[in-house]
This record gives structure tokens, C-alpha cells and sequence, in this order.
């Protein structure tokens, strides 16, 4: 079935209500009953009386969009609504009035014709305009199928002579019908779909036919721009998602180049993508200089274990004063070492850095101690390198010894210092959660089990001397020997009734004080000093038979 032809009518001042009303006229036009047509392709500037006139002349319904503005304008009210009351009368078309605002069109000549919405109330006037809408579409569906009874009316001859001796429609309305659907696709902001079209109309393009050659080539321009806008947009995107962050900015750039008004669009994200460029650039560059690095070194940094924040009861109400009372502390994500630093990591430290130990520089006047015949002995010459009998140890897996505080947190300092990170000591309440097994927790006594000789080297079973790192059983989070093999420096300064007033998130121990705390107990402990809940404190350059293991928090 031929669909019918609608030719719209209406003042520039109307626009927005004229596009409200072609998105619900649509599926009519979906369903081929009707072919709409308005003025919507005449490009700024340019007139288009002929075109008009011809799709006026060609119309079976002609809908006159209603508004003070178009009974003002001397071109709709003296030119296309007289020639489609002069058509109406003739019988060769009907003519619908569309109240769109209030105005006077009751007191012209409109107020003989049947208008819509209904009862001709004006579509702003309306509580939904979409309701008033809807009911131009249901009055015009009714009067679609109206016509579409009856015989159609009489062909009107148009203005060209070759239309009238020919059923093939003219040149110049195929120009006009190309234009109308590129002008439609443009709209709808399918570039690529409306460049094809204006190229096809360009090729329908005759001398005296308007837009003229250079409006749609501007189109075309335009649509090929905007092609290459999207185009730059979705590799900026996928760049993103690939974390390829420069060439994403690249991208962006390009794109806010051909389209300048994109700056404010984009500026957060372009920004943002310059601080996560800066950021992969400095993660690449430490990767790099950690490639650089001993490899006891490097591994271990791999051994670093994420310690998921939580909320935990810190403390024990078993033994001693120091230890209560049990109060509940809350700490943010941060890593810790899988096992104690070995001889190996702290001798790739001192090879690199030529630091010289509190042993070895003989702080208070003396070396380190040595466990002989029972006894713990100072002696001078002891240091790192020594077992606790004062032999050099040969088995590098054995934790360092001998080592201070102080010297611990000089190796802390120059690992920070290589990978850009802030590595330290665990806090006190930092060791004490991951000795506990965090936030997977069974709540052993000793870290891992209650059954202290499957997760420690102590006095029972140690054979009076360190073992290589991680031959015992784990903790619930895989960290080994946090009981017994070595005693523990944690960073905090000790004191003994810090538990009272402890702050209860992220505590890091008091501000001042003589002592530092070590934790965990060794291989010369008894059970009790392996509890992941017991406290222990000497001076920071004390050493002999203390170890350390890493920690960082994440910024």
C-alpha cells in the first residue's frame, strides 16, 4: 500500500514541539502508512520556496502546526497555510490544524476544521503532553485509514513537465526526498549512515538545486569529523582499559583537537589519565631498578604477604600485667614478610649499602653475645655473620642475628630507599594480628596452632641453635616461624601499660621511651614466651639472639 503523504507546516519558533511530534508520528511512518515531509533539510540561510511548494502539492494530509509565532509569520500564514486551505477546498488533500500553544486560530478560518489534539486543546495546555500527543497520533491513525478506504483523490499536477508525463518522480524531489534522509540520520547522530546519504545526494545534485554543492559537502565534512571524533574517543577508551594510559591521553587529545568544545568534557578524565601515565611510568621505572637488585633481595620482595585490615582483641588476660587488659584494636591493610630476613637478604644489604652493624662498631664495648655451656656471654668479634655459638653461620636460609634495632631499621631505610616504598617494622599490634592469622584467625595460642612444636623452633626442639626459615608449619595466613626461631623487633617504643590508652585504629605505641618491643620468642624460649600475645623489650642496641621481618603499608 502507498503510504500517505504529510507535509508539516510550521514556525522556526516551534521547532522542539515539530521534533516531539515527527518521534511520535514515527510509527506510522515504521509501518509505511505514512511518509512524512517538513523543511527540517533547508541548511541556515538558504530558501527551499520550490521544494516546499512541490511537497506541499504532493501531500495528502497537510498538518498546520498552531502557535501565535506561526499565525505571525507572514510566510507560513500567507503562502503554506493558504495553499493548503485552497487544496483542502478542492477536495485534493485535507488539511489538519495542530494546536500546539494557545493562540487566536478559533477566530480565522481554521475554526471550520477538525484540529488536534482533542477538543482542539492546545498540546503545552495539557497536564502530560505526552498524553496530548498521543492523541494527535490516535486522530491521525483514524484519519490515515479513512483515506485509505476510499478511492485516493485526483493527481495534482506538479511542477515539473517531466512529472507530468512520466510516473517517475523528478530530479530534483529524489534530491529532496536524499537530503531529508541524510538531514534524519545527521540527527540521530549516525554519522557514518548520514555521510553516505549526503554523498548519494551530492551525486543528485543539478545546477539551481538547493542546498547547494558546498552546504552538503560542509555536511559531509562535518559527518567525517565527527567519525573521526568517536574514532579517537573508543581508542582513547580501549587504551584505558588496556592501561596503555599514553596512548589513551594521545587519543583524547586528538579528538578535543577536532572538537575543541570536548575540553570541559574530558578535562577530569584527561587528567586523570595523565596521573595514572605518571604512575605506571614510576612503577615501570622501579620494576626496572628492582630487576636491578640482588636476587635475595628480590625474593624477598615476592615473600611479602597482604595482611587484610580488620578488628581484632589484642592482648591476653592469662599471665602478665603488660599483656592486659584485652581491648579491641582495628587496623588497615598492610603487608608483612612470609618469613624473618636471612642472612643472605641482610648480607646483600650490608654488600650494597657498607654499613656497619652496632656489633660491629662495638657499641657499648662489645660485640654481641654467644650461647655457651648454657649461658648467654658477651663476646667481641660477634656479629651478623655469627651463629649463636659465635661460629660463622654457613647455611645462609638462617635468619640474621646479632642484629639491633637500629640496624634493622637501617635496612628498612635502604630497602625503602631502592624501591621507592616505605618498608619498616610491623608494628606491635601489626605483628600481633598477623601472628593471630587476621581476619582467618582460629585463635591458636602460638601463631598457627596450639600445639607449639608443629609451628616452632623453642627451647625443646631446637637443638640450641636457628634454623633455616619456613621448615615449620604456617600460620592460618602461610607466615612461618612468627613463634620462636628468632625474637622480633616490632617498631614500637614499649611500655607497659600501654594497653589502658592505646588508641584502638592503627595504634603504633607510645611516642617516647627507652625500650623497644620484641615479640614472637626464639629458639632458647619456653612455650610461653612463643605465645603470639607475649611481650618482650630491651634497647634498641641491644642484639644477640634478635631477628626482624618486614612490613609496608600501602598509600
Amino acid at each position: 500500500m502507498t503510504p500517505t503523504k504529510i507535509f508539516i507546516a510550521y514556525a522556526r519558533e516551534d521547532e522542539l514541539l515539530l521534533k516531539l511530534l515527527r518521534v511520535f508520528l514515527r510509527p506510522l511512518e515504521r509501518r509505511n502508512d505514512i511518509k512524512m515531509w517538513y523543511d527540517g533539510i533547508i541548511m541556515p540561510g538558504e530558501k527551499w520556496e520550490q521544494s516546499i511548494k512541490d511537497n506541499l502539492h504532493a501531500a495528502d494530509i497537510i498538518l498546520l502546526l498552531m502557535s501565535a509565532d506561526a499565525i505571525a509569520s507572514d510566510y507560513f500564514w500567507e503562502k503554506e497555510k493558504a495553499d493548503a486551505l485552497e487544496r483542502h477546498h478542492k477536495g485534493s488533500c485535507i488539511v489538519v490544524p495542530i494546536i500546539l500553544k494557545p493562540c487566536g486560530w478559533k477566530y480565522t478560518e481554521l475554526a471550520a476544521l477538525q484540529a488536534l489534539p482533542k477538543d482542539g486543546k492546545p498540546i503545552t495546555t495539557w497536564g502530560n503532553q505526552e498524553e496530548a500527543l498521543d492523541s494527535v497520533l490516535e486522530g491521525l491513525v483514524e484519519l490515515v485509514k479513512s483515506l485509505q478506504k476510499v478511492s485516493p483523490p485526483a493527481p495534482i499536477p506538479i511542477v515539473t513537465t517531466e512529472e507530468i508525463h512520466n510516473s517517475t518522480p523528478s530530479p530534483l524531489t529524489l534530491f529532496i526526498e536524499a537530503c531529508h534522509q541524510a538531514e534524519e540520520a545527521y540527527e540521530q547522530k549516525g554519522w557514518k549512515e548520514a555521510r553516505r546519504l549526503y554523498n548519494e545526494a551530492l551525486k543528485q545534485h543539478q545546477n539551481g538545486f538547493k542546498p547547494t554543492r558546498e552546504a552538503i559537502q560542509q555536511r559531509i565534512d562535518d559527518c567525517t569529523e565527527e567519525l573521526q571524533v568517536t574514532d579517537h574517543l573508543q581508542r582513547a577508551q580501549k587504551y584505558e582499559t588496556q592501561q596503555k594510559y599514553t596512548e589513551a591521553i594521545a587519543e583524547l587529545q586528538k579528538a578535543i583537537g577536532l572538537k575543541p568544545e570536548l575540553q570541559n568534557s574530558y578535562e577530569t578524565q584527561l587528567q586523570d589519565l595523565v596521573k595514572k601515565a605518571r604512575a605506571k611510568r614510576q612503577a615501570s621505572e622501579q620494576a626496572e631498578s628492582l630487576k636491578k637488585l640482588p636476587a635475595p633481595i628480590q625474593q624477598l620482595l615476592n615473600d611479602m604477604v597482604l595482611v587484610e585490615g580488620g578488628t581484632f582483641m589484642m592482648g591476653s588476660i592469662d599471665v602478665n600485667a603488660d599483656e592486659k587488659p584485652v581491648y579491641q584494636v582495628t587496623l588497615n591493610n598492610y603487608y608483612i614478610g612470609k618469613y624473618e630476613v636471612t642472612l643472605a637478604q641482610f648480607k646483600a644489604f650490608i654488600e650494597d649499602s657498607g654499613y656497619k652493624t652496632d656489633a660491629e662498631k662495638r657499641t657499648d664495648g662489645y660485640g654481641s653475645y654467644i650461647w655457651e655451656n648454657g649461658n648467654w656471654n658477651k663476646k667481641d668479634g660477634i656479629n651478623w655473620r655469627h651463629d649463636v655459638n659465635g661460629k660463622l653461620q654457613s647455611d645462609d636460609r638462617h635468619p640474621v642475628i646479632h642484629i639491633s634495632w637500629n640496624d634493622a631499621m637501617e635496612f628498612c631505610k635502604w630497602l625503602s630507599s631502592k624501591t621507592g616504598k616505605n618498608y619498616t617494622l610491623p608494628t606491635e599490634a601489626e605483628w600481633e594480628y598477623a601472628a593471630r592469622g587476621g581476619n582467618k584467625s582460629k585463635g591458636y595460642k602460638y601463631a598457627g596452632s596450639n600445639d607449639i612444636g608443629s609451628v616452632a623452633w623453642y627451647r625443646d626442639n631446637s637443638g640450641s641453635k636457628t634454623h633455616p626459615v619456613g621448615e615449620k608449619q604456617a600460620n592460618e595466613l602461610g607466615l612461618y616461624d612468627m613463634s620462636g626461631n628468632v625474637w622480633e623487633w616490632c617498631s614500637d617504643w614499649y611500655d607497659a601499660g600501654y594497653y589502658t590508652n592505646s588508641p584502638a585504629n592503627n595504634p603504633k605505641g607510645p611516642d617516647t621511651g627507652s625500650l623497644r618491643v620484641l615479640r614472637g620468642g626464639g629458639w632458647d624460649s619456653d612455650p610461653q614466651y612463643c605465645r603470639v600475645a607475649y611481650r618482650f623489650n630491651i634497647t634498641p642496641n641491644s642484639r644477640s639472639h634478635c631477628g626482624f621481618r618486614l612490613a609496608f603499608v600501602p598509600q
